[in-house]
């Protein structure tokens, strides 16, 4: 498998200095891989054999909005905090919560003090589901990178983490870590 790994690379990379005649296509390759991994990331969290047919978005969701629980917040999280949470569209975020909803486990509720608005919450069925799973996916997860050694692994965030620095410093890519 590896082989064939590096000879997509090697033939990838011939492509692109071809198409664009610059010799250094490591940028466009990191891209790419991180683009790669997220992809297959994604499609390895998601185990139908295993009874989760539940996709990370989804699944992000539901930590969130649980995690908000547990540090005092029992009235919910409004979409747009979601959306800006999850770095995805008010369309995208609809979606998602239409879905949570017809599983059963988010329920929507007008604001309080503002009608306008609807808050998010878990269900009881949704905070089981993120009770039972929490283990089993964080598990699941430390699995598929069990082939990379703590090092490997801590090299790996350092060096994403300095990425993403770069990115927003240098690039006017923004970030905003919404805390509720």
């Amino acid at each position: 498998m590896q082989d064939q790994i590096d000879v997509m690379h090697e033939y990838v990379r011939e492509k692109l200095r071809s198409l664009s005649g610059i010799e250094d296509t490591m940028g466009i390759e990191l891209a790419q891989e991180i683009r790669l991994a997220s992809n297959l990331y994604e499609a390895a969290s998601v185990r139908p054999e295993a009874g989760e047919e539940m996709s990370d978005a989804r699944w992000y969701v539901l930590l969130h909005l649980s995690l908000t629980e547990k540090l005092g917040n029992s009235e919910g999280i409004t979409p747009t905090t979601l959306s800006k949470y999850q770095k995805i569209s008010k369309n995208t975020i609809s979606s998602l919560l239409h879905g949570l909803e017809e599983q059963g486990l988010i329920e929507r509720k007008l604001d309080n003090a503002d009608k306008r608005f609807f808050r998010i919450r878990l269900t009881e069925a949704g905070r089981e589901l993120v009770n039972r799973d929490t283990p089993l996916r964080i598990a699941y997860t430390n699995q598929i990178t069990s082939e990379l050694t703590d090092v490997e692994k801590k090299q790996l965030i350092d060096l994403l983490t300095k990425l993403i620095h770069s990115l927003i410093a240098n690039h006017g890519v923004k970030f905003e870590f919404i805390k509720d």
